[in-house]
């Protein structure tokens, strides 16, 4: 289960931006973030082509994100909105907020 390259995400552009500005958010290597000094998020992908994330919910990494390859607007609404909820979560548990 290796890493997304920063190839891998580019459909994703607008996502990771958006991630990249939330408050306490540093990202060490492209596609993988932290809250503080938290581990956060990070994508992953497989042989065949399927990608997912993974994203702390609160104290705990949450289930995985599936994130589709070449995901249209309606898939990054619905991975966005879902990383903003476990970023709120992760952040209260790391007092920000």
């Amino acid at each position: 289960m290796a890493h997304c390259s920063f190839d891998d995400l580019r459909d994703l552009r607008g996502l990771l931006d958006a991630v990249r500005a939330w408050p306490g958010v540093q990202e060490p290597r492209p596609g993988v973030f932290y809250v503080k000094r938290t581990p956060f998020l990070h994508f992953h992908k497989d042989g065949t082509g399927c990608r997912w994330a993974d994203a702390r919910d609160g104290r705990d990494w949450g289930d995985e994100i599936d994130v589709p390859r070449e995901a249209g607007a309606a898939a990054r609404r619905r991975v966005r909105r879902e990383i903003e909820r476990r970023y709120r979560s992760t952040a209260r548990e790391l007092g920000l907020a």
